[in-house]
């Protein structure tokens, strides 16, 4: 967030020809293999090897729906749904970083508009989420377990609301069909 604010304020002051886009983005995917790596050298395979089984399983099916998700919303789109159903799984299933990874794979230059949108939803996210974090969290080891579903099923279709509101005002609604000419 506070590397959206201070692009905004070099760029409002005439100040922006002065930041190199290239190394930036040179900058930002050796960030990107080095968080993944040390990501991934941070498994307790000891515990992974006690209970592969289960997180097997557990992984393997929601990897699935995750996909079956974000791949379908992404065919939704006009332009770049591709890159953006692979950055949001990138993102569902891991971090923002592992998003960009996947990215890179259909766009090596991070030339397209959607590593930039992945910056905005980083800061959306902290608000979206706030009462996941900041108030479920702490108290979820003492509420029943029928109220965390609730709360999350409240939490999910609150968003569908807010994604088909927002979608259909801001660039067309894309679950209408084009009318025929």
């Amino acid at each position: 967030m506070i590397c959206v604010g201070l692009r905004a304020l070099l760029d409002r002051f005439n100040l922006g020809q002065f930041v190199d886009d290239e190394t930036q983005k040179r900058i930002t995917g050796s960030s990107v293999d080095l968080m993944v790596t040390a990501s991934l050298l941070s498994i307790n395979f000891a515990l992974l090897t006690q209970f592969w089984q289960p997180i097997l399983l557990v992984a393997s099916l929601v990897t699935l729906v995750t996909a079956a998700l974000c791949f379908t919303a992404g065919l939704r789109l006009k332009t770049l749904g591709a890159e953006r159903g692979l950055t949001i799984f990138g993102c569902c299933c891991g971090s923002t970083g592992s998003g960009i990874l996947l990215l890179r794979i259909l766009d090596p230059n991070l030339a397209s508009s959607v590593a930039k949108e992945l910056a905005f939803f980083n800061i959306a996210i902290l608000f979206l989420s706030f009462h996941i974090l900041a108030i479920m969290a702490p108290i979820l080891p003492s509420i029943p377990v029928i109220w965390i579903i609730l709360i999350y099923l409240a939490t999910a279709g609150f968003g569908l609301i807010l994604v088909q509101l927002l979608g259909s005002k801001m660039s067309g609604d894309y679950s209408q069909k084009p009318e025929p000419k």
